[in-house]
């Protein structure tokens, strides 16, 4: 999908690396060749996990020794979800993305995602959620139980797609 993913200086990857040097004020560069395993325009952190990939893997090739917080505080100008990819794990995200609490979870299983060919910006999706009604929220107290217990029926009952409605109105 070259026409949505951009191979310029409009790609997070990209900008994920013009951050970098600009930080660290290191003159260089790398040669960056995305291999998407994440769909593009499904909400799933695709281009986020490219720019964790980015700050971390550029942080590791010219040893510059920034901390986790370091590279989180830079991936967050990016996009809420980088410091979540740059830590990974079971996590309680508040704030716009960018508050990231561990959380104790002995939920495992594999989860099946289906995505239509039809994608939206993500971008243009939080824009417009909040002119739509949401139908269904999951519980964050039932979530949490749920995940604390590693009962995966009742993790699976509060999942939902809450931007559903906006998604089936374009």
């Amino acid at each position: 999908n070259s026409e949505i993913l951009p191979g310029t200086e409009a790609n997070i990857a990209y900008q994920a690396a013009r951050l970098f040097f600009g930080h660290t004020r290191l003159k260089g560069g790398a040669a960056i060749h995305l291999v998407k395993h994440i769909p593009i325009q499904a909400g799933l952190a695709g281009g986020s996990a490219d720019a964790a990939g980015v700050l971390a893997g550029l942080n590791r090739l010219y040893g510059t020794g920034l901390s986790l917080e370091e590279l989180g505080s830079l991936g967050a100008r990016l996009g809420a979800d980088v410091p979540f990819c740059l830590k990974g794990g079971c996590m309680l995200s508040q704030g716009i993305g960018d508050v990231l609490t561990p959380l104790q979870s002995r939920f495992s299983t594999s989860l099946l995602i289906a995505k239509p060919k039809k994608g939206i910006a993500t971008a243009e999706a939080y824009r417009a959620i909040d002119r739509c009604s949401i139908s269904r929220r999951p519980s964050l107290e039932k979530m949490l139980s749920a995940l604390r217990e590693g009962a995966t029926e009742l993790v699976g009952r509060q999942l939902c797609n809450v931007f559903e409605d906006y998604a089936s109105a374009v």
